[in-house]
């Protein structure tokens, strides 16, 4: 099976200014990844499931991101779910459907889908700094989920130390 993450980064690799030619063909080779990808996750064998969640952290593309929400929702693995919960920490801005789900996920009933939403979540709402609005509501939405009393312990004791680590 190909890396595709080392396929990407060969690509990228070339040094100087690309081309229109080269840019077209890179944004081609992408598509192509992430449709090879998206293919990986409707395979019948879990492992291979999990390739395309992995593989897709490399294409933080809005469809890689659809990709990995619908894995992350509906996949009866939880090694799967693991997968794309990870995989859905390296978007540089996703969706706000996506940091929903990962707040979601963090009542999966499988500890590592928990653990991997979890820490995606941290690493998305770092990078938010500059986006003090966004930053805000989604600290709001952890409290609101940790006074719902449904979260597992590990995810209210997770969240409830993050939060109070936010505060000033």
């Amino acid at each position: 099976m190909p890396d595709l993450h080392q396929l990407a980064s060969s690509a990228e690799s070339g040094g100087g200014a690309s081309t229109p030619e080269q840019i077209a063909e890179e944004e081609s080779v992408d598509l192509e990844q992430v449709e090879t990808a998206r293919q990986w996750l409707g395979d019948h064998d879990p492992a291979q499931r999990i390739a395309g969640a992995q593989q897709l952290a490399a294409y933080p593309t809005p469809e890689a991101g659809r990709y990995l929400l619908e894995a992350l929702r509906q996949d009866r693995v939880g090694k799967v779910r693991a997968a794309a919960a990870e995989s859905l920490g390296y978007f540089d801005q996703p969706a706000l459907p996506v940091y929903d789900a990962l707040i979601a996920a963090l009542n999966d009933p499988d500890e590592a889908v928990r653990f991997n939403a979890f820490s995606a979540l941290q690493t998305l709402m770092d990078k938010l700094v500059d986006q003090p609005r966004l930053l805000a509501r989604l600290q709001a939405k952890l409290k609101q989920t940790l006074k719902s009393k449904k979260l597992p312990a590990d995810s209210r004791v997770a969240v409830d130390s993050y939060l109070q680590d936010q505060s000033p």
